[in-house]
């Protein structure tokens, strides 16, 4: 998901918009995790799509 930055200097982040980056089809590309910091203690009910 890309975060788009707003006029009023906040970002903007739509779920609508999610995909699925390389490494979810092809175990040839490797997904990065995000440093601790941008980790959250709480948990997000959310839709999930999984690939096969």
């Amino acid at each position: 998901m890309e975060a788009e930055p707003t006029a009023d200097g906040r970002w903007l982040l739509d779920f609508n918009r999610a995909y699925n980056p390389y490494c979810a089809y092809n175990d040839e590309w490797r997904c990065p995790l995000p440093p601790a910091e941008n980790w959250l203690d709480v948990e997000i009910r959310a839709g999930e799509k999984r690939f096969h």
